[in-house]
């Protein structure tokens, strides 16, 4: 099996080159949303061309537990 790890903006993050959304924002797990209407010209690509690719991969994981 093979797998992956995403830190997206941590190292950002640590580096302090990028704000966190505000907390009640984090609670609500809408980060992304957050960074998507904080940068859209850079974010709404991203995550459309993320988006594109979620229903085949939810249709293969779906058959490999069949």
């Amino acid at each position: 099996q093979m797998g992956f790890a995403s830190i997206g903006a941590g190292l950002d993050f640590i580096a302090g080159m990028q704000p966190r959304a505000p907390l009640w924002v984090r609670r609500l797990a809408l980060e992304w949303l957050w960074r998507a209407l904080s940068s859209p010209r850079r974010m709404l690509p991203r995550y459309a061309r993320c988006a594109a690719i979620l229903p085949g991969l939810t249709l293969d994981a779906w058959r490999l537990r069949g």
